[in-house]
C-alpha cells in the first residue's frame, strides 16, 4: 500500500523558509511534535535559527516528513 506524499502548496517556494508554525499547518502535524522532532540526535529535523525564530527549508522539510511520517 502506498502512503500518501506530502505536497507543499502552489504559492510555497520549495527553497523558501517557513517558521515551524507555516510548516505545521501545510503538515498537519502539531508544532509540539515539529519541536521535538528537530532535538532527536542524528536524525533530527534539520532548522535554521534567526534570533528566537526557528525555521526549516520547505523542500527540506516535505523530505523529512515523507521519509518519517507513518501513516494509519
Amino acid at each position: 500500500m502506498n502512503k500518501p506524499k506530502l505536497q507543499l502548496p502552489d504559492d510555497v517556494n520549495p527553497g523558501g523558509l517557513l517558521t515551524l508554525n507555516e510548516a505545521s499547518k501545510i503538515s498537519g502535524v502539531p508544532v509540539s511534535m515539529l519541536y521535538e522532532w528537530r532535538r532527536q540526535p542524528w536524525r533530527g529535523m534539520k532548522v535554521y535559527k534567526l534570533g528566537r525564530r526557528v525555521f526549516v527549508r520547505a523542500d527540506e522539510f516535505t523530505r523529512f516528513i515523507n521519509a518519517n511520517l507513518q501513516t494509519a
